[in-house]
């Protein structure tokens, strides 16, 4: 028969539950997950607004094999602009092509308020494998020619928390 109480005393942070199944004793563990948060703040002076095309893939970093995105928040802390650019949205998405898997396109073009930004909550990935998690920009006009950039101004912060999985 198994001792749960001295086991608890050797390592206080594991839940356990005894599971008997034909006449053995199984143990299932529940580990404590710890959540991590990162924020990931995108500049419009970045190189990668350099480019002659309309929509940018920027890997803020690469979830954990077997993690859970838990929550993304969306706030720029100073409106994005450029010469010939009207609108630019971002999304948060994984690094297969799914642009908005973890935050739908937010409007980062509009004036920066304390009300202008964008929650998601959810328990979500698309494998369990280790996998990029993207910022996706759009712009209804090249972010840049090639050379230089056509934006003149914009920041976004894009706080993730995330947990792994036993």
């Amino acid at each position: 028969m198994l001792n749960t109480k001295r086991l608890l005393r050797i390592v206080p942070w594991l839940l356990l539950s005894v599971v008997y199944l034909s006449g053995q004793s199984w143990i299932q563990t529940r580990e404590k997950l710890v959540p991590a948060c990162l924020t990931y703040t995108v500049n419009y002076t970045g190189f990668d607004f350099v480019v002659p095309a309309t929509t940018v893939d920027i890997t803020l970093f690469v979830l954990p094999a077997r993690a859970k995105i838990l929550g993304v928040n969306i706030k720029h802390s100073v409106a994005w602009a450029g010469a010939g650019i009207t609108a630019v949205t971002v999304s948060v998405g994984d690094g297969s092509g799914t642009a908005d898997q973890y935050a739908s396109a937010f409007d980062i073009f509009q004036a920066v308020t304390n009300t202008a930004f964008q929650d998601s909550s959810q328990f979500k990935s698309t494998t369990m494998a280790a996998s990029g998690v993207v910022a996706h920009f759009i712009a209804d006009a090249n972010f840049g020619n090639g050379g230089a950039t056509n934006l003149t101004a914009g920041s976004v912060a894009v706080p993730v928390c995330w947990v792994t999985l036993p």
